[in-house]
């Protein structure tokens, strides 16, 4: 890796941008760029497959774009069973007699994901420590802020709902400082803290997949790919599946591609409010909604009114319209 050029070897300086900041970017951008090479090489030498495509670095941050034409129903990335993190993964990990020997973990498929992820962050020597490097060392989720911050959620739902997340997240932690209390050899008080579990945590919630098992997993590389904001609605996503016999992880394209293109991801249709608190963003969003607390004596009322609904379109009657459509969880 070259050596940062100094202040006065600077070519240009951005107007408002002091010459050591602009020197402290640069530093960064390297640091980013050798990161990103040692994450590509990783990934080849595991044996990932990965066709016509490269990191790239776009508006919305770093993400996968193509470096050739590529054509629908191509296989873009091919990520090999055993570099996926989940459970699976975890009881073949150092730490998997830990998961085995616990019921509490085994289940628990989200807690033993932040305990294994938690667990090789930590770990100068992990195979995936090209990987790791690569996650954000911090994340803007609302657990993250301060008290004073979260107090300007509140008069809306995610405010009760980002006490709900820190009170179980407090709760699994406790289970996991007991728990790390019978194994001193994997586990360290003062490295595998509640910042580092939220960590995982956060990175697992913002960055994992959730196929028809419905199992939390990380998955390199693919991780990467961006949820394309409304403002490029119209784009197309890849498409991503289990092969059903290898279980590899596969991204296929969805169609054409030109070189230079980003490669898109649907992250799923949620509300604004599940964007902040998963993601810890926030932007147009068509799909949208607001769910709406109503008193006992008017929900009892809706209740009736679904039910006769309900009757009228089972006997074959006609069914008047009314209100709006609504979903009711009592």
């Amino acid at each position: 890796m070259d050596s940062a050029p100094e202040p006065s070897q600077t070519a240009s300086v951005p107007l408002g941008t002091s010459p050591s900041t602009a020197v402290l970017a640069s530093i960064s951008e390297r640091k980013s760029l050798v990161m990103d090479q040692s994450l590509l090489e990783w990934a080849q030498e595991a044996g990932f497959v990965m066709k016509s495509i490269t990191v790239g670095y776009f508006e919305e941050g770093r993400g996968l774009k193509a470096t050739e034409e590529i054509k629908v129903d191509e296989i873009l990335i091919e990520v090999p069973r055993e570099w996926i993190f989940d459970q699976a993964t975890a009881l073949e990990s150092d730490i998997g007699h830990v998961i085995r020997e616990n019921d509490a973990l085994s289940d628990d498929p989200l807690s033993t994901l932040c305990l294994f992820v938690m667990y090789e962050g930590q770990n100068p020597k992990s195979k995936w420590k090209p990987y790791l490097d690569i996650l954000p060392k911090e994340y803007d989720m609302p657990t993250e802020w301060t008290n004073e911050e979260i107090e300007l959620l509140k008069g809306f739902k995610i405010y009760d709902d980002v006490f709900k997340k820190l009170e179980m997240l407090e709760k699994s932690y406790e289970q996991v400082q007991v728990l790390m209390k019978h194994y001193p050899e994997e586990f360290s008080a003062d490295i595998h803290t509640y910042s580092k579990f939220r960590w995982a945590y956060n990175a697992i919630v913002s960055r994992g997949f959730r196929l028809e098992d419905k199992q939390p997993r990380l998955i390199p590389m693919v991780d990467m790919m961006n949820h394309p904001s409304i403002q490029k609605e119209g784009v197309q996503h890849c498409k991503i599946t289990l092969d059903k016999d290898t279980k590899n992880f596969q991204v296929i394209s969805t169609h054409h591609y030109l070189s230079g293109d980003q490669l898109w991801l649907n992250y799923g249709t949620k509300t604004n409010s599940e964007w902040l608190l998963d993601y810890g963003m926030i932007s147009m969003n068509k799909d949208d909604y607001i769910v709406l607390e109503l008193p006992e004596e008017m929900l009892a009322d809706a209740i009736q009114i679904k039910e006769k609904q309900e009757f009228l379109e089972q006997n074959n009657l006609p069914t008047p319209r009314v209100g709006v459509d609504c979903c009711f969880r009592t």
